[in-house]
């Protein structure tokens, strides 16, 4: 079989021969030509070419310190959304499990390269709405647990904590390293302390037990990593939501506050309040789901502080390195520790 464009993508030939076969089998011809896309820091990203049409292809990076099962999660979601009858996402075409790799519609457009609007946080709620009024059917049931989806109070804010104090503990092997493991142990961990005071302060003066395991009818289905840095713009301007490797069952505040924490593609924070009641009130979510999400997000807002700092960890290290984004490069290390000194700065903001 000859195939075009294999140079430079980065694969191993044990992982070409499996694409190879899986397209083939799937989309009726050979690749014809491969190429690498920018943007993905998880995986290795591929626009391909067969019977003169366009796919994606995704390799999932896989690590041992890190089980997560990315192609599932994604595929298992994107399926999900089709039966559902959603159309603002790709469409999942096939699958090699053995292999860790995707094949998925080729959706062509631009990056969301500009800060959001209020209209996009209002499309964006729509997306979200119109996948929660149909979780029960469609499948939703069969569904994972998001990653690191959390179903009381406290798990939420003991996470934020281990994610510090596995930072805190890093291998010091540099006078930037040591710089990392200072600012952890200082800055970010007397912050995350007076988000949790916040927290508590909150949820005790709702009368909400931090320990309470939310109920089933009060969780969604969430796209994880929910926002604008991971939509594509078509050209007639519509948005269309995409990587959902960590999606599945979640409480929707932490999806709230992910949507307003994330640091690629700002959403205006003046629209925060205004999504939660939106989703509130389309979903009968019930006051409690307010509190969450008003009394987790200062937490939130520190967990993005320490996904910044993944790149200092092994497994963040590996799979940026697998996606070819270069970020372990002393440069780039040093740009997120920037990104999280200003970070913090709007932790206080949130209260």
């Amino acid at each position: 079989m000859s195939v075009v464009g294999w140079d430079g993508v980065g694969l191993s030939a044990e992982t070409a021969e499996a694409l190879s076969e899986l397209a083939e089998s799937a989309l009726g011809g050979p690749v014809t030509d491969a190429g690498l896309l920018k943007g993905g820091a998880n995986n290795k990203v591929l626009k391909i070419v067969a019977e003169e049409k366009q796919y994606t292809a995704k390799i999932y990076f896989k690590h041992e310190h890190d089980s997560r099962d990315r192609l599932g999660a994604e595929f298992g979601f994107l399926t999900f959304a089709k039966k559902a009858g959603i159309s603002c996402v790709p469409k999942a075409i096939a699958k090699d499990d053995r292999s860790g790799i995707g094949i998925y519609e080729y959706v062509d457009g631009a990056p969301f390269g500009t800060d959001a609007t209020e209209g996009d946080v209002e499309e964006a709620a729509r997306f979200f709405i119109e996948l929660n009024k149909t979780k029960e059917m469609s499948g939703g049931a069969a569904l994972p647990d998001a990653s690191e989806a959390w179903f009381r109070i406290s798990d939420h804010i003991d996470c934020v904590e281990r994610r510090l104090d596995v930072l805190s503990g890093i291998g010091i092997e540099s006078d930037l390293e040591a710089e990392v493991v200072r600012f952890v142990r200082g800055e970010a961990k007397a912050a995350f302390e007076r988000a949790r005071e916040y927290a508590f302060g909150k949820v005790k003066a709702a009368g909400i037990d931090l320990n309470c395991i939310l109920e089933d009818e009060s969780r969604c289905i969430s796209p994880s990593d929910f926002g604008f840095h991971n939509v594509i713009r078509r050209a007639d301007g519509r948005l269309v939501f995409h990587d959902f490797e960590y999606a599945g069952w979640d409480d929707p505040a932490k999806t709230v506050c992910d949507f307003f924490c994330q640091p690629a593609v700002p959403a205006p924070t003046g629209m925060r309040k205004k999504l939660t009641e939106d989703l509130r009130n389309a979903l009968r979510l019930g006051d409690d789901f307010s509190v969450r999400a008003e009394a987790l997000f200062p937490v939130y807002r520190v967990k993005w502080v320490c996904i910044m700092l993944n790149v200092f960890l092994p497994a963040g290290r590996e799979r940026r390195k697998f996606a070819q984004t270069e970020a372990a490069a002393p440069d780039i290390k040093t740009a997120q520790l920037e990104k999280a000194r200003r970070a913090i700065e709007y932790i206080d903001r949130s209260f």
